[in-house]
């Protein structure tokens, strides 16, 4: 199996890319069992959901020897884009711990988090100039929204590879930590966000897609507006402010 899933008792999920020894490239079958492994953490109802991989490298993308001469292209990244897409709209936050190689498929499994942490080892590439292809999986929509034009297009033509610290100083992950650190710090902010109010961040992760998909500043307020009535409305926001108001921690069940 190279993708497995659990659940712990506190509600936190993890997605395991499990083929260490090809560097966590993934044959098409094993974006099939992501999907499963989705629609178990949705049954899960988990509150946080984290996606990390085994080995050195996160993955190199999709295993390319698998590749056979009659298969239909279009089709194979059509089923490919539902897993990637799958995950990038799960229904609560999620998290991406990267190391090592991050390329092809690689790119959108991590980039696709809600929050991406990498370490001083990842190197995010497109390697498909090589091959003479083009760069897929949401390549060009994730590093042109989040780098810009001119660095997207000569990262594409060069086929350089950015390092974890420069993704993050570029603005392309959400952190970049110690090697040593990178899963312990996926997790331990992972089970913090799990125990907090995890409706209320969910509207805000779908807000902030909104702005992404062209939302200008007026749809943004209204969104806000019905996002933050239907917040206030929830029994975690009668938690909160109780808590608030008798200088206590709030606990959080996601109501």
């Amino acid at each position: 199996m190279s993708v497995n899933y659990s659940c712990d008792a506190s509600g936190v999920g993890e997605i395991v890319l499990d083929r260490p020894d090809h560097l966590n490239a993934l044959g098409l079958e094993a974006f099939g069992t992501l999907m499963e492994a989705l629609d178990s953490a949705r049954r899960d109802r988990v509150r946080a959901l984290v996606m990390r991989a085994e080995g050195t490298s996160f993955c190199v993308g999709r295993d390319l020897k698998g590749i056979g001469p009659d298969e239909d292209v279009q089709a194979s990244l059509e089923m490919i884009n539902r897993a990637l897409l799958g995950w990038h709209t799960f229904p609560a936050p999620t998290f991406a711990a990267v190391q090592g190689h991050c390329l092809g498929a690689g790119v959108g499994l991590a980039l696709f988090a809600d929050v991406t942490f990498v370490d001083e080892t990842t190197r995010i590439a497109s390697p498909f100039g090589a091959l003479g292809a083009i760069p897929d999986c949401g390549f060009h929509v994730l590093l042109t929204q989040r780098m810009g034009e001119a660095v997207t297009k000569y990262l594409i033509l060069s086929g350089r590879p950015i390092d974890g610290p420069e993704a993050f100083s570029r603005g392309l992950v959400g952190r970049c930590v110690p090697q040593d650190q990178l899963l312990s710090s996926v997790r331990s902010l992972a089970q913090e966000v799990a125990s907090g109010p995890t409706r209320a961040f969910a509207q805000s992760m779908d807000l902030v897609d909104d702005v992404l998909a062209g939302a200008d500043v007026a749809r943004s307020l209204d969104q806000e507006a019905h996002g933050q009535a239907v917040a206030m409305a929830s029994a975690d926001f009668r938690a909160g402010l109780k808590a608030f108001l008798a200088k206590e921690r709030a606990v959080f069940t996601g109501a």
